[in-house]
């Protein structure tokens, strides 16, 4: 399987979305978890470090209102804001810097 990707909880409100986006990226052939509640952010990424997973997806309510989304890097802490379209392009690309480093 593909390297782990975890999409983030903002909180209740945005959970959908939050869902809705590791379905697409599923389907894009990622293998995705979602965290399963909203938590502190910080609760979360280190839960996503102890499963294993290489890029944290954040996706909070700024982010949904301008069709954003952050992507955070768990290895280096690098994180970058891209546009929702792009992202299973930059994730592919992020996870092979990580494998080439």
């Amino acid at each position: 399987p593909a390297a782990k990707v975890m999409v983030t909880v903002f909180d209740d409100t945005t959970m959908l979305d939050s869902l809705a986006l590791a379905s697409q990226l599923r389907s894009d052939g990622f293998n995705v978890n979602c965290y399963p509640r909203s938590d502190k952010l910080a609760k979360q990424l280190k839960y996503a470090d102890r499963i294993g997973v290489k890029i944290a997806v954040l996706l909070g309510p700024d982010e949904i209102e301008q069709g954003n989304l952050t992507l955070k890097n768990l290895a280096s802490g690098e994180q970058k804001t891209i546009g929702r379209l792009s992202a299973a392009e930059q994730i592919m690309r992020m996870l092979e810097d990580i494998q080439a480093s």
